[in-house]
């Protein structure tokens, strides 16, 4: 509901300047410290696992979902792209460095377990991460390549070069985002 109120068609008449703030003061920093949150506290909360995996994957929304539905207004100001893009990387590399809290309890259902929670919230936060990755290269805001001179792209694959959990995925990435450009 919070990211429906934010991306519904009164937000075009959201300031430029005021969109930024509140991607960066509220979505961002909400959505990532929850995400934490749900992350170290799996054992105390009394919820169940689908509970945690649709918080989880609501504040995922909250991340991307008002950033892609106004791209094409921030895009105009590469300054606010950049610095909304960047926020939302650390708050990418936060959760994709995060680890399950151990826990001794022996689980019927090994989905169950805080490791397997946090494997899914990590796997749905990369899918959206590679999807925000090729609209922005397919709309040549990025290249595939962080040599190529455009500071945006230089900064997005030293970040995302970083994140050891998708360090794999980054050549099938840059390949797919030169595809797409070329189409």
């Amino acid at each position: 509901m919070f990211t429906d109120s934010i991306v519904d068609r009164h937000g075009q008449d959201i300031p430029i300047d005021d969109l930024c703030i509140l991607l960066n003061s509220v979505c961002l920093p909400m959505a990532g410290a929850r995400i934490t949150e749900l992350v170290q506290h799996q054992m105390k909360l009394k919820f169940d696992h689908e509970e945690i995996l649709i918080e989880m994957e609501l504040c995922i929304s909250a991340i991307f979902k008002p950033f892609l539905h106004y791209l094409k207004r921030l895009a105009n100001n590469p300054e606010h792209l950049a610095t909304v893009w960047m926020s939302m990387l650390d708050s990418m590399t936060e959760l994709l460095k995060q680890e399950a809290a151990s826990n001794p309890k022996k689980y019927t259902n090994p989905n169950m377990s805080p490791s397997a929670q946090l494997n899914a919230t990590k796997q749905l936060a990369t899918e959206h991460l590679r999807n925000a990755i090729m609209i922005l290269m397919a709309k040549g805001i990025v290249s595939n390549e962080a040599t190529d001179g455009n500071e945006l792209s230089t900064k997005t694959w030293n970040a995302i070069e970083n994140i050891s959990y998708i360090k794999d995925l980054i050549p099938e990435w840059k390949q797919s985002g030169n595809l797409e450009a070329k189409a």
